[in-house]
């Protein structure tokens, strides 16, 4: 019996750095040694997490923010997304473990370098554990983005960083446009699906219809990341299992006939740990 083709979604991929060590170990157990991601998960997974990691290193450089506290009230009052919020819990955690007193001001440069070191082995660890499946090297030019991690330079090499990722106009010298056209039967399925599933998913699958319609010959960056999981799906190698925590995928991927598993949330994992420890 062939062994599994692991290829992780972002939703996979970020708890598998960034959870509760219950989950992390759910995770480890389930997934095995064949862990593969494509560039294309690479960027949404630096979109999600090193670049609000980014942002809040930046914060926290900034001269009239004193301590981390004080940072960490300006980024809850600033931002309210579930996964922007959950960057306090993973820096609480981080600065925690190395015993950093959030409201000592004489701790803000050590809070620092912990959290720009934490970004680097973050980088380094996508290449490191994963394998590559290599099909869409150039999809997305912000793949292309190298971080030059001198601690001389830090602020502005972080500064310099997200001002290249967050270029609205990268659409135009990236090939979104060719996938596009080359798997056009593919997403033409997709668009005119009338897949017979229950309401949630329906509305989730006209969403993405909708927003193919909107495209147009007139992609964006935007555009592009609304699309993720249907683009993801299409990544997806017909020898590998795509693991996930979406719904979406459940009928993007029956709607491609390719293979997949749900994986349960972290939520649930807890839960259950909760219980059995009962």
């Amino acid at each position: 019996m062939s062994k599994v083709k692991h290829f992780l979604d972002t939703s996979i991929l970020r708890p598998i750095h960034s959870s509760s060590s219950e989950y992390k170990k759910y995770l480890n157990n389930n997934l095995g040694k064949d862990r593969y991601i494509s560039h294309y998960i690479q960027k949404e997974f630096v979109n999600g997490l090193i670049i609000p990691m980014m942002s809040f290193y930046s914060l926290l450089r900034m001269k009239h923010i004193t301590s981390v506290a004080d940072a960490l009230s300006v980024w809850n009052n600033k931002f309210n997304s579930r996964e922007l919020k959950s960057i306090n819990v993973l820096v609480v955690n981080l600065l925690s473990s190395h015993y950093i007193d959030l409201n000592d001001l004489r701790k803000k440069d050590s809070a620092s370098k912990l959290i720009a070191d934490y970004i680097r082995r973050l980088l380094s660890l996508l290449e490191l554990r994963f394998k590559f499946i290599g099909v869409d090297n150039n999809l997305c030019v912000k793949t292309k983005l190298v971080l030059d991690y001198d601690l001389d330079k830090l602020d502005n090499i972080f500064s310099q960083y997200l001002k290249d990722f967050k270029k609205s106009d990268d659409s135009k010298i990236c090939n979104i446009n060719t996938f596009f056209k080359t798997h056009s039967s593919q997403i033409d399925k997709i668009q005119k699906s009338t897949l017979n599933i229950d309401k949630t998913d329906r509305s989730g699958l006209e969403k993405i219809q909708k927003n193919i319609k909107s495209i147009n010959n007139n992609m964006s960056c935007v555009k592009c990341a609304k699309l993720g999981d249907m683009i993801i799906s299409i990544l997806t190698p017909s020898n590998m299992r795509l693991e996930h925590t979406d719904n979406s995928f459940d009928y993007l991927m029956e709607l491609l006939e390719k293979t997949h598993y749900k994986h349960p949330s972290e939520l649930a994992i807890q839960k259950k740990a909760e219980t059995v420890s009962k």
